[in-house]
């Protein structure tokens, strides 16, 4: 039986490898080491306004009692590239340089075509070899063109590297690397129209439509092997009654996909372990019109397993500012190592907006 541990309150898991997860806590960023159990501070993103006034006014926000009784959302978006620098989206884009001295934090210029829209939670990804992180716009109500938009972190540049007609989708869920296939997979919705995958196998040169069509394509999470990929859907509210989100699985040798799992509320997380097995985190609605459960579900499967609910989250509406009314489960992205899985409930009956880490047996079969 998997035993549950508190790592913090407030704080909010982003990005995992096999030794720590990267966590933030309001403007502060984490290293939790898996080993130790112990809790790193690497750095704090500085006041937007730096005249005296402004740190001031920074400072009053930042404390504990302001905090306590107007809690923000904080940090939405960070990843750690390859030489363990950090690059976070927020409301500017900062490169958190890992010195010898420690983290230095450093405001990259804005970009050359102005402002954007930020990316779904989780949608930032690298490319491991040009270490170029990209993401796609997220946003509702609008009608105008969505931007992928690359960061080239060491030239200190945001570039937009292609353009989406509103014609074709509303936005972008998320990107995600494939190693096996050197390959960038972009996540569109929301309609059966819009829903889609497509893939991009040299950085946005060029831009191919894998599959859509349909709500089984609608996906935000992706979790990628040498010989397949598997998702969840996100159909939400939206969504017909009957829509009924289920895991697939994409097998590239035979152009098959196969239903794995029926978990009924919408897939917004995915993240692998490093034994072979993964999780998934689905997202309760509650303006839904499916008959499903009134709660956020941890699901689980071992290397070659079925996929099992492990943990359910019963579902409270809290008041944070910049936080969705949904009850979610933030998963990091990157890999988990074995038996370990970290994670922050969201509007949450129990451990609501905590970093937690389940540990020891899961299920096998």
């Amino acid at each position: 039986m998997a035993k549950k541990n508190v790592v913090d309150q407030g704080m909010v898991v982003h990005w995992s490898d096999q030794h720590s997860c990267l966590c933030s806590k309001d403007l502060s960023i984490y290293r939790f080491d898996y080993q130790s159990k112990q809790l790193k501070l690497l750095c704090r993103l500085p006041a937007k306004d730096q005249s005296l006034k402004g740190k001031l006014k920074d400072r009053l926000a930042r404390s504990t009692l302001v905090q306590l009784l107007r809690p923000t959302a904080g940090i939405g978006h960070l990843l750690q590239l390859g030489n363990g620098d950090i690059l976070v989206v927020f409301d500017r884009i900062y490169l958190c340089q890992n010195l010898p001295q420690g983290y230095q934090v450093k405001v990259l210029p804005p970009a050359e075509f102005g402002r954007f829209a930020t990316p779904l939670r989780g949608g930032l990804a690298v490319h491991e070899h040009s270490q170029q992180v990209y993401f796609g716009e997220y946003l509702n109500g609008h009608s105008r063109d969505i931007r992928i938009i690359r960061v080239d972190p060491q030239a200190g540049t945001t570039t937009c590297c292609w353009q989406f007609s509103r014609a074709d989708i509303k936005h972008v869920h998320a990107i995600h690397y494939d190693r096996y296939r050197n390959r960038l997979w972009v996540l569109t919705g929301d309609t059966d129209e819009e829903s889609a995958f497509y893939y991009s196998d040299d950085e946005f040169q060029t831009l191919h439509k894998f599959a859509g069509g349909s709500q089984q394509w609608r996906a935000i999470a992706l979790l990628i092997y040498p010989d397949a990929i598997e998702w969840g859907m996100d159909a939400g509210q939206d969504a017909a009654a009957d829509c009924i989100n289920k895991i697939y699985r994409y097998h590239f040798a035979t152009a098959a996909v196969t239903e794995q799992a029926v978990v009924g509320n919408p897939v917004y997380a995915a993240v692998a372990l490093a034994d072979g097995a993964a999780v998934m985190a689905t997202t309760f609605e509650p303006k839904r019109l499916q008959a499903t459960l009134p709660c956020a579900e941890l699901w689980y499967r071992s290397d070659g397993g079925p996929w099992q609910s492990i943990a359910k989250f019963d579902y409270v509406k809290r008041q944070r500012s910049g936080v969705s009314l949904y009850g979610m489960v933030y998963l990091p992205r990157g890999e988990l190592p074995p038996n370990q899985i970290m994670a922050t409930p969201v509007n949450s009956q129990t451990d609501d907006y905590c970093a937690i880490l389940l540990q020891g047996a899961f299920p096998t079969s």
